[in-house]
């Protein structure tokens, strides 16, 4: 707690720790035993205020007093009650159609024409190092044409 903070809680509780907040009067303790001197000053003024305030005769309204108090908060013009703000109207459910062209693309191109690049890269690589052999008769692998597949001449 600061020395500014202390003379704010002094001025609005008094000199008597029991009436502040917990948090407050702890931390005033706290800064009481370092022994600053301008704290403990605040304190005994506070103190000597106090103990003048007490000496004062209590004062209790009259009943006079009482109905015109009220009376004239009664013909104060009294203010509305701020209004809540409007809540904001939903958003419109996207159709089908904007469902669909937002699967199809979420975000950026480059990233799918970067896989698209990658993919075609990739199968110039294998079609060129020689790791699959084309039969020179057909455009299919050896590996595949050497593969007795079948008469499917009844099917078409």
């Amino acid at each position: 707690m600061s020395e500014r903070r202390i003379r704010h809680v002094i001025a609005a509780f008094g000199s008597d720790l029991r009436r502040w907040p917990d948090k407050e009067r702890g931390e005033a303790r706290n800064l009481l035993m370092r022994d600053r001197a301008a704290a403990w000053e605040e304190l005994a003024a506070a103190r000597r205020l106090d103990a003048r305030l007490d000496r004062l005769p209590a004062l209790t309204p009259t009943p006079g007093l009482a109905a015109l108090i009220l009376a004239r908060a009664a013909a104060l013009p009294q203010e509305a009650a701020p209004s809540r703000p409007a809540a904001a109207p939903a958003a419109p459910v996207p159709g089908i159609l904007a469902r669909l062209r937002d699967m199809l693309a979420p975000g950026p191109l480059w990233p799918q024409l970067a896989g698209l690049t990658a993919a075609a890269a990739f199968g110039f690589f294998i079609g060129m190092s020689g790791i699959v052999n084309f039969d020179s008769s057909s455009n299919m692998p050896s590996s595949v044409a050497s593969y007795d597949v079948g008469d499917f001449s009844g099917v078409l």
